[in-house]
């Protein structure tokens, strides 16, 4: 039942199909003649299609190894794989720029400024990656050195940008610590003045030193002290008040006496020390010395670093950054790439084909249509 069914149907099919076969063959003019047109209209397109050459330049962009550069470029950010930015990099007004310049291409293009040639330059140049990660640079001319040529420019000015872009990035870098060490070394020597002016003030260079020189002062002071008062009493013994050796030692231990409190003072001017910090003031006097001591320490630990910091800096001024690694360079091409004269010619001998097939299939329909269009309507009755 079912083959029944599908014989039914193949014989609509052929029922259908053949009155628009035979309807085909009758125009067989109609088709000799739109193929003729469409085989002259592709002929005439060959003839004004202008000759052109295609040159072809390969290049490895760099991978992005932080250990072989000094400092982190800007591209460093696009990733290890820096095919896309070289990409975007090459389709820059910048590169385009400096190829129009670099080869008058204004004037090769015959064009009337510098806009309309990156238009055609633009439209000439194709850049891709291939699956092997090289970046490819094909380029469209009227002559094969021009291609090449154009080819060429692409990779030295990239060459150009990337280091541009390092040389900005390391320009910045370096301004930055410069200034931040001129910061730096002005808050250092201001710290060291206030370290100074507190020594001066205060009379505390070494904070543990000091402690330990004013604690044997005072023993020696005391020592002598009592040494001299042991000798005052043996003579008081034999001796009168009056007589001159027990004056004598009565004097020396009140100057020792004397001196003793004025080592210990904690409100006693400079002046009149002894030399070394009174013992009441010391823990505040060293407090302070030992703040500013840190300042200072803490401003050359700065300083020091920010030093470190402008020397790979400026030594990153000197790197060139990550290159490109150039695979192929464009050579004068022998052949002409296009136009391609035989598929134009075919594709316009098919089109002048199908036209003539649609204009065999429709021009009945357009007719009638044509006619109902034109027919006057019916007068209406009075």
């Amino acid at each position: 039942m079912l083959d029944a069914a599908r014989e039914v149907d193949d014989a609509e099919v052929s029922w259908n199909l053949a009155p628009v076969v035979r309807r085909v063959l009758d125009g067989r003019r109609t088709l000799l003649i739109s193929s003729a047109v469409g085989l002259l209209l592709s002929l005439l397109l060959v003839l004004v299609w202008k000759p052109y050459y295609s040159a072809q330049a390969v290049f490895l962009p760099p991978k992005n190894d932080p250990s072989t550069s000094v400092t982190p470029t800007m591209i460093s950010l696009a990733g290890d794989d820096l095919s896309d930015t070289y990409l975007g990099m090459l389709g820059s007004r910048t590169v385009a720029d400096e190829v129009i310049d670099k080869l008058g291409l204004v004037s090769q293009f015959q064009v009337k400024d510098e806009d309309a040639a990156r238009v055609v330059l633009s439209s000439a140049s194709r850049f891709s990656v291939n699956k092997n990660s090289l970046i490819i640079v094909q380029v469209d001319a009227k002559t094969g050195k021009l291609a090449s040529d154009i080819a060429n420019a692409y990779l030295e000015g990239l060459y150009d940008l990337n280091g541009q872009m390092v040389a900005s990035a390391s320009s910045h870098r370096r301004s930055f610590f410069d200034e931040q060490l001129r910061e730096q070394k002005k808050a250092l020597s201001d710290a060291e003045v206030e370290l100074r002016n507190t020594q001066e003030r205060t009379g505390i260079v070494l904070p543990a030193g000091e402690a330990q020189a004013g604690i044997s002062a005072t023993a020696q002071l005391q020592f002598e002290i009592n040494q001299a008062e042991t000798r005052l009493a043996g003579l008081r013994v034999a001796e009168t008040e009056e007589n001159p050796t027990v004056v004598q030692l009565r004097s020396q231990i009140a100057q020792l006496r004397s001196q003793l409190a004025r080592q210990q003072a904690s409100d006693a001017p400079r002046g009149s020390r002894t030399g070394l910090t009174p013992q009441g003031r010391l823990p505040e006097f060293t407090l302070e010395s030992q703040q500013k001591q840190h300042e200072v320490q803490l401003r050359q630990a700065v300083y020091d670093a920010l030093v470190q910091q402008y020397e790979k800096a400026r030594l990153s001024s000197l790197d060139p950054g990550p290159q490109l690694q150039i695979i192929d360079r464009a050579l004068v091409p022998n052949r002409k790439a296009g136009p391609p004269r035989k598929i134009i010619v075919i594709v316009g001998v098919v089109l002048g084909f199908l036209f003539g097939v649609l204009y065999i299939l429709t021009a009945g329909l357009v007719r009638k249509f044509v006619a109902a269009v034109r027919k006057p309507l019916p007068a209406e009755p009075r």
